[in-house]
């Protein structure tokens, strides 16, 4: 067994008890790369092979520890089985193979990440995928990495979050769609930079999150900031810049971005008012936010209100992102000329839904 295996544990994650297959049987067959999502833990099997018993060749149990090996059977795991390549044999320095085998973990680990921000399109949650390991059988180089992605929900809790198996096949679908999105955010894996402690590599993949151009891996790095925090606050000034991404708006943010995502995603005429007052509210913690206030809306409103309003304009930014990623046209590049033609096309909508607005 000549391979390179990565795996990816997943947290706060109830799933059906099953593995579900994320390379088509072609691939597969053709490339002899096996992927699967699992909550099947040991008894999981790949090509005839108990993955229990593959574990223990590979002495796993021993290399990350009793207690991250107990964790990673009981909880979901993403896997992928892979042929060794020539320059799997090739590195004449540790160092090498470490950025070697660290790009190739950072791009599973990626995609595990687009899962995790699937299901959070999906409904409000906090899948974890912090821990993530690749072994190879033949040089029997092995790497236990870790990245900082740890998440709250939108009451800035940790929970677990339960799917169903219709729920788990659609967010396999939108993680490829997001998956490609990240593609296209011009982060260069070979540049993240990384650290070394205790036989743990820790990745510093915020610091290269700074020169994305276009809109929708922008407004996933907002997202993805609003995931991390606890600060329900914090959260909702996130959730404005995240909304502010697709929509292109320069002006008057509050009352633009109110009734665009009013006029895009509202049913009915009660709850398009609605929107807006919440989108209004959530502008008026963001100003207080951004200038070191305790929020003015506290003085007149409990924190449950506050997390109301969070949990709403989560649920917002959830319908908008699950409508704007089917039209590829709206993910503008970062110039005049782009900005300005989606920013009419939302305008528009805005426009034609309130005109005694405008």
């Amino acid at each position: 067994m000549d391979m390179n295996i990565l795996i990816n544990r997943i947290d706060n994650l109830e799933m059906p008890k099953k593995s579900y297959k994320l390379i088509n049987d072609s691939i597969e067959k053709e490339n002899q790369i096996f992927a699967y999502l699992t909550y099947l833990g040991k008894e999981l099997q790949i090509k005839d092979v108990k993955i229990e018993m593959l574990f223990k060749l590979m002495g796993v149990k021993d290399i990350i520890g009793s207690i991250k090996y107990d964790s990673l059977l009981k909880n979901p795991f993403f896997i992928a089985i892979m042929p060794s390549e020539d320059i799997d044999f090739s590195f004449k320095r540790k160092k090498e193979m470490d950025r070697h085998y660290g790009i190739k973990s950072m791009i599973f680990n990626n995609m595990v990440i687009s899962f995790s921000l699937a299901v959070r399109f999906i409904k409000d949650s906090c899948i974890n995928s912090t821990n993530f390991y690749l072994f190879n059988t033949m040089n029997l180089y092995h790497s236990d990495n870790n990245r900082n992605s740890g998440t709250t929900t939108s009451r800035g809790e940790i929970e677990s979050v339960k799917l169903n198996d219709d729920e788990v096949e659609y967010a396999i679908k939108l993680m490829y769609e997001i998956y490609g999105i990240l593609l296209e955010s011009n982060i260069k894996i070979s540049d993240i930079e990384s650290s070394h402690y205790k036989n743990i590599t820790n990745w510093e993949v915020d610091n290269s999150m700074n020169n994305i151009t276009k809109s929708f891996p922008r407004a996933l790095k907002h997202l993805q900031r609003a995931r991390r925090t606890g600060d329900i606050s914090d959260k909702i000034s996130e959730y404005c810049s995240v909304l502010e991404c697709p929509f292109s708006i320069k002006k008057d943010s509050a009352k633009n971005i109110g009734n665009i995502t009013a006029a895009y995603i509202g049913n009915k005429n009660y709850e398009v008012l609605e929107i807006k007052e919440d989108i209004k509210q959530a502008y008026g913690i963001r100003s207080d936010d951004d200038h070191g206030q305790r929020a003015k809306y506290l003085k007149s409103n409990s924190t449950e209100d506050l997390d109301k309003i969070a949990r709403k304009t989560d649920d917002y930014v959830r319908r908008v992102f699950n409508k704007v990623i089917k039209d590829k046209g709206l993910n503008y590049e970062d110039t005049i000329e782009d900005k300005a033609r989606v920013r009419k096309f939302f305008m528009d909508k805005a426009k034609g839904n309130f005109p005694s607005e405008y």
